[in-house]
């Protein structure tokens, strides 16, 4: 049985640029084995864009809450998609 792949849009603000949240976020969704990509916005939030199983995603989302040590996280918004919009090879760092 083919488990169903998931992709959300996450959003996390507070004290997240400057403090290792991009490297954080690579590490969890490697270990989780997840896809896609983090970058920072000039509003200075992070986004997420993550594909893979939904029970992962989940967890990493928990992970997000919680932030590298030096982090403040404010707020996790997550946008669920219906379908992959472009299906990643990998979780990638975007500046």
């Amino acid at each position: 049985m083919k488990i169903k792949e998931a992709e959300s849009l996450v959003t996390i603000s507070g004290k997240v640029q400057t403090v290792g949240f991009r490297d954080f976020v690579k590490r969890h969704a490697d270990e989780l084995m997840l896809r896609g990509y983090v970058q920072n916005q000039e509003n200075g939030n992070v986004e997420v864009l993550v594909q893979g199983e939904k029970d992962q995603i989940l967890i990493l989302v928990d992970h997000l809450w919680k932030g590298p040590v030096f982090s403040e996280v404010a707020n996790v918004s997550i946008e669920w998609h219906s379908h992959l919009q472009d299906p990643f090879e990998e979780f990638e760092i975007w500046n």
